[in-house]
């Protein structure tokens, strides 16, 4: 029911603010297909506080130039055509989010007197006050919602306390976000006060596709490591019948405690492949025994050495 009232609303709004304000359709049109290309060819496995989404950047710029029904319209078709999606749950989710995104904040754009047009002379002073300021207050409402909309998703499906989550997941605000309204900014300057009009996509989404590129290329190279070493681990562990698929199960149960613990990426990195040290355990004459391993493992891994001779206990 969330999801559909989500979805529903954001649509039936979309429209009703098309109609209220009507939005420059060609630039609509531009922006949706520039929003879409932006979702499908992010790649979601970067790393937190890494990744650069061109489809915010996009959105945020449209809730400037284009309005509130705009906006709307842009962030709900960015997500609806993603086609990675595997559960129609979670693409109308993301498009009904995204759409009361664009909405909002092109309806907190157009109450601070925001502009899509700079009148007069275009002087640093006028950009402030009429684009910048605006688009500012218009990007952390964006952002605000985005929070309450997926921790109530998350609240609702895991059953968690819904104040608790936001302040999770507000806690994983980085300096990417402040980036995104940087780069919308910049859109919206090139675009009318400069009269680069539509090039503007070039010099502002190009660099940005280069770099997702780029991280998209890291990210499948940390992939491909991580299934390295799980081959790896599991033809280890036939050595040992009996601790098949041990070091797995271990090294799962860390990455979810260091969800828990709220670990940073690189951090939970570490701690998963610290956990497949039972790989060493599979084949030792007592596997499972933490005393024995640690003497194995020690000209590796002092520090675990040295904190682990507390007893065996098997």
């Amino acid at each position: 029911m969330y999801i559909t009232l989500a979805a529903s609303s954001a649509a039936i709004f979309a429209v009703l603010a098309s109609l209220r304000w009507p939005p420059d359709w060609g630039i609509v049109a531009l922006l949706s297909v520039l929003a879409a290309v932006g979702v499908v060819a992010r790649e979601r496995d970067v790393g937190t506080g890494y990744g650069v989404s061109t489809a915010i950047v996009t959105l945020a710029a449209g809730v400037a130039l284009t309005g509130p029904g705009g906006g709307a319209i842009i962030g709900f078709l960015s997500y609806v055509v993603d086609f990675r999606s595997v559960r129609w749950r979670n693409l109308w989710f993301n498009a009904g989010m995204m759409g009361w995104m664009g909405g909002v904040g092109g309806l907190i754009y157009l109450a601070l007197s925001g502009r899509s047009t700079v009148l007069g002379d275009p002087s640093p002073l006028a950009i402030a006050v009429q684009v910048a300021i605006p688009l500012l207050f218009a990007y952390a409402a964006m952002l605000a919602l985005n929070t309450f909309m997926l921790a109530m998703m998350i609240s609702l499906a895991r059953r968690q306390p819904l104040a608790s989550t936001i302040s999770a997941i507000s806690r994983t605000v980085g300096w990417a976000y402040l980036l995104h309204v940087l780069m919308a900014w910049l859109f919206v300057i090139l675009w009318d006060p400069v009269g680069v009009g539509p090039f503007s996509v070039v010099l502002i989404l190009g660099p940005l596709w280069l770099t997702q590129f780029t991280l998209s290329r890291d990210a499948r190279a940390r992939r491909a490591h991580q299934e390295t070493v799980s081959t790896l681990m599991g033809a280890l562990e036939l050595a040992n019948p009996f601790s098949v698929g041990h070091s797995s199960r271990v090294a799962e149960l860390c990455g979810r405690m260091a969800s828990r613990l709220e670990l940073r990426r690189n951090e939970a990195d570490v701690l998963r492949y610290a956990a497949l040290y039972t790989t060493w355990v599979s084949l030792l004459p007592h596997p499972g025994c933490p005393e024995v391993a640690a003497q194995w493992i020690s000209p590796i891994w002092r520090p675990w050495s040295n904190t682990q001779r507390s007893g065996c206990g098997c």
